[in-house]
Parts: C-alpha cells; structure tokens; sequence
C-alpha cells in the first residue's frame, strides 16, 4: 500500500481543514447543484410580482413609497417587503427580464446563506460551554452542516423559483443577524469594554435583523432566536443582557406596525384565506411533520400540493402529528437539560437549540396565522438549518476519537451530499420548461385546479389555445367558481378571435367576482373588437369606477374615442394614462 510522505500528509490536512477550502468546496458543490437552471423561466407568482409589477420596473418608487398609494395591489407589499422587492427592482434596471441576472443573484443568495450556516456551527462550537469538540471536528461539522444545506433538493423552491428569493434573502438577513451577534458575543468575553473594536458586529447584526423585518415576514421570530442563543450558550448579568438584546426586541414592531397602518388587525394575521385559525393550525401540525420527512427523504416534491385541511384534533393525522411534535419539543428540552448536568454532552444542548430553531422560524407560517396555501416547500428553507444543526450535533456528541460510528457517520453524511446533489440537480431539470412542471403538478396533484390551470396559461402563452383551452375546462371541473379560470378562458378565446367566447367567458368571470378590473377592461377589448365600441367604453368607465387609476383603462378607452372621432375626450384620457405610467399613451 502506497503511504503518503509525512510533509504531503500535513499538508493534505491543512487542506481538508482549511476554511478557505471548506467554502470553496460548498460553493462549487452549489454551483453543480444549480448550474441548469441560470435559463429557467419566470413562472408562477413570478408574473405578479415582477413581470407585472411597475413598482419592479421603476425605482423611484423605492425613493418616494407613498407614490405606490396610486396602486393599491403592490402598496402594502412594497412597503412590507421594501427590501425584497428592491432587489428585484435592481435586477430589473441591469438587464430588464432576462432571467440569467434573477438567477445568478438567487444563487449568490444561497451560497452565502449555506457560508453562514458553516460560519453559525463553528462559532457555536467555540462559545464558552463547548471544550469537548477539538478544532478540526469543528470545522469538519461545520462543513458537512453546510454541503447538506446548499445540495439539499428541498431548497430548490426557495432558489430557482424566483420569487421566493423573498425567503433565501429574509433568511440571508436572519442569518446574519444571529451569526455576527454570536460573533460579538465572543468577542466581548474577550474585550469586555463597551466601545470595543467588536461593537461592529453588533451594529451588523442589528442592521441585518431591520433588514431582514423589511424583506419577508418570517424573520418576525429572530429576536426570539437571538435571546435563546444568548442564554443557551453565554453566561451574563441580566441587566447587561437586557441591556444589549432589547434593540433587537424593539425590531419587532417593524413588521406588526407596517402591516397595522394599512389594515385591520384581522387582516394583518391572515393571508387570503378564509380559513378558521384553529382548522389551519391542526392542518399545520400534519404539515409540519411533512417538511421533517422533506428534510430526511425528499422524494415526491411538489410545486403545489393538494393538501387535505383537518378540522378536527381527533383526527388521527392530527393528534398523532401534534404528539410526535410535542415529543420532539419536550426532546429538546430534555437535551437542553441533560447538556447542564452532564458537561461533557454539551453537544446535546446544540442539539436542543437546533429544535427549538426548528419550530421557531417555522412558526410565523405554521401557527394560527392562516395562509391561502397550508404548505409550500420553500417555507421549511430557514427552519431547515436547526435540523442540520440537530444532525451535526449529535455527530459532534459522539466521543472526539475516530470511532467507528464516526467513521459510519461521515461516510452516509458523504453519501446524503452526493445522492442529494443529484437530486437536485434533477429537481432543476423540471423548472427549465414550465410545461413539465406543471405536468409533474398535475399527475402529483390531480384534483387541484390550479395546476391545470396554470398549465393552460402556460400553454396559452406558447400560443397553443386549443390544448391550453382543454386544461382550462379541466380547472373549471374541478373548481366551477373560479373566476381566474374564466378570464383566462376568455383570454384564449380573445386570441382565437372568437370574441362571442371571449365575451361570455369575461362575464361569467365578473359575475363571479364583481371588482375584477382586468376582467372589465378585457371584455371592453373583446366587446370593441365584436364591433360594440359603446359597451366598450362602457367597461372601461366600470373599471375605471373600481380603480379610477389605473392606466390601461384609460388608454384603451382613449383608443376607441380617436377611433370614434372623439378627439377632445381621447386626448384628456391619453394625458390621464401618461401620467399614470402608461408610456405608449406619452405619444399621442
């Protein structure tokens, strides 16, 4: 057997536990990962929230956000994701709707988030209580705590689906937030002064948690987070830590007083959904037990499950999920206090925290606060780093020598990077062709509407209105008081020329949901286009009753007026549509 000389030997393990090599490693390990998908096109909430978004494609928005009160729809979520959407804003002003640019700069994201988790466990390895983890198990455990985060295959929805980089930048900020704080938290066991060369990663973590509260609302929990670390894993005065932590509790009026200025307290704690706050929380305990098996065994992933809702706790789904995770949670105290009575197993304590984290960042979506969909994969994105830090921990746990449980343990952690890499690799496969994915939505969830509905938009958008039109029908099978469904019907039909369709379809979908403003300007084209210019002004003074700002309606009625020889009032209309935004109305 070939033997390594000793001078190579100590430089091969100055390479494996380099840092520098660690996140060089990560990165290219994510970059594989990834690398399909830098072409994958808008889909989805992708339309809505940037294709067409005006607040995205102007930036001056971001310098006055009262000029978005003339756009009711896009206010509220500027003003509660100001952060989030200026980075799309950003991407927008570079390179317009090239997807490349939104992609390159969701993985950016990523890798940063998985360089922070690296950074969070070795950190914690070196806050006081910790003595029993030399440095190179450290490093190797943060290591694998960090490949497991970046390949893991349930990310992708968080990554390669565009919009969601509202929870991958939030998480970003979150993460942040807690790591430089554990950093000066280090540091001023060292430095105890106030003034301290430190005091910087204090006022990073700061700046992070305000940033993270202006990008999603999931980052309400992190100074809850931040207080459980500092009193897991520091020692301290109680005045002195009420001191440093309550600017990061004051934080947490950002999210709850931005979203009360513009609604009802009702409103601020449900998400477009009618749904009882005691039927949405038995729901998420079934739910939540779902993303622990996503995080294990990732198989059978979904872009939009059809979830079944419980009302009831005796349910047998329901009371068996609520008491597997009532054990987990009792674990993680029990670990937490194990870890005090028995030093040499502080490990455990790690372990406790990492379950803690768990259910905290998953609570914001996974609580009372009812969501329009009970489950979407990328919410389990932040909560998935307590798993990871629950799975290392315990390999930390095990004693410092190479045993042979260590040996197992690093050999199936290998085993999980690789198989998951791959599965990634082929999850990305399916957001190249918003086809396939919808197809794999449907055949995975049959009797939901919306994947045959988007499927049909999507195939409509190709320009193939037959096929699309035949997955439209299939929406309204299985949801008949759909008024989207409609609408897009009506659309198809408009595109065929079949404006006698077109028009039935548009007010079916306005019979169903009276304000539906796009509805009233569609039917006015479809009604102009029948040779009925009269009921199409008609729609459009409708729409413009509903949102007496809303440029298109003006355009398209100053259309037909200079059609009709109406100048005066066609030229009043275009001005109006002008200085709303609508730049091809500037011309006339």
């Amino acid at each position: 057997m070939l033997e390594i000389p000793k001078a190579n030997s100590s430089r091969l393990k100055n390479l494996l536990y380099s840092p520098l090599f660690h996140l060089l490693l990560v990165s290219l390990i994510g970059l594989f990962a990834y690398s399909n998908t830098f072409n994958a096109p808008f889909v989805f909430d992708d339309r809505p929230n940037i294709i067409d978004n005006p607040v995205v494609k102007d930036l001056s928005f971001f310098l006055d956000t009262s000029k978005a009160k003339n756009l009711p729809d896009y206010y509220i979520p500027l003003k509660s994701r100001y952060v989030g959407y200026l980075s799309f804003a950003l991407n927008y002003k570079f390179h317009g709707l090239d997807v490349t640019g939104y992609h390159v700069v969701n993985l950016l994201i990523h890798l940063f988030n998985a360089m922070l988790v690296y950074f969070l466990v070795i950190l914690s390895f070196k806050t006081p209580l910790f003595n029993s983890v030399d440095r190179d198990s450290s490093y190797l455990l943060a290591l694998f705590s960090s490949l497991l985060f970046v390949c893991h295959p349930v990310q992708t929805q968080a990554v390669t689906y565009i919009v969601q980089r509202f929870t991958s930048l939030a998480s970003l900020f979150y993460l942040l937030s807690v790591v430089t704080f554990v950093r000066w938290r280090l540091s001023s066991i060292d430095a105890p002064r106030l003034f301290s060369s430190a005091l910087i990663f204090y006022v990073i973590s700061l700046i992070s948690a305000i940033l993270a509260m202006k990008t999603k609302e999931i980052s309400f929990t992190l100074p809850l987070v931040i207080v459980l670390y500092e009193f897991l894993f520091f020692k301290e005065r109680l005045i002195k830590r009420i001191l440093f932590l309550f600017p990061f509790f004051l934080t947490m009026l950002i999210i709850p007083l931005t979203l009360l200025s513009h609604m009802s307290l009702n409103e601020a704690t449900r998400l477009q959904s009618d749904l009882p706050r005691h039927v949405y929380l038995f729901t998420q305990f079934r739910v939540i037990v779902t993303y622990l098996r996503l995080l294990f065994f990732p198989i059978n992933q979904n872009l939009d499950y059809d979830y079944p809702v419980y009302s009831s706790f005796s349910n047998p789904n329901v009371f068996v999920s609520f008491f597997f995770l009532l054990s987990l949670f009792i674990l993680a105290i029990y670990l937490i206090h194990k870890s005090k009575k028995r030093p040499q197993l502080i490990s455990l304590r790690l372990a406790g925290f990492g379950i803690l984290w768990f259910f905290i960042t998953l609570s914001v979506e996974s609580s009372i606060i009812p969501i329009e969909d009970v489950i979407f994969e990328h919410r389990v994105y932040l909560p998935s780093v307590g798993v990871l830090v629950v799975v290392v921990s315990s390999i930390g746990s095990i004693n410092t020598k190479f045993t042979y449980i260590q040996k197992v343990s690093v050999i199936l952690s290998i085993a999980a990077i690789t198989i998951f890499t791959i599965l990634t690799y082929q999850r990305n496969n399916l957001w190249l062709d918003p086809v396939i994915l919808w197809k794999d939505v449907i055949k995975k969830s049959p009797n939901k509407a919306r994947g045959f509905l988007n499927l049909g938009a999507v195939l409509v958008e190709k320009g193939n209105y037959e096929e699309g039109i035949l997955y439209y029908k299939r929406a309204l099978s299985l949801e008949p008081a759909y008024a989207l469904t409609f609408y897009n019907l009506g659309n198809a039909y408009f595109n065929l020329g079949q404006y006698d369709m077109a028009i039935l379809y548009y007010k079916k979908a306005i019979e169903l949901y009276p304000l539906y403003l796009s509805a009233y300007i569609a039917l006015g084209n479809a009604y102009y286009y029948n040779g009925l210019p009269d009921s199409a002004i008609e729609m459009f003074n409708k729409a413009l009753e509903i949102n007496p700002l809303d440029s298109n309606a003006y355009f398209n009625r100053g259309l037909i007026l200079f059609k009709l020889h109406r100048y005066n009032n066609a030229l009043e209309d275009m001005k109006k549509a002008c200085s709303l935004g609508k730049k091809e109305a500037c011309n006339y």
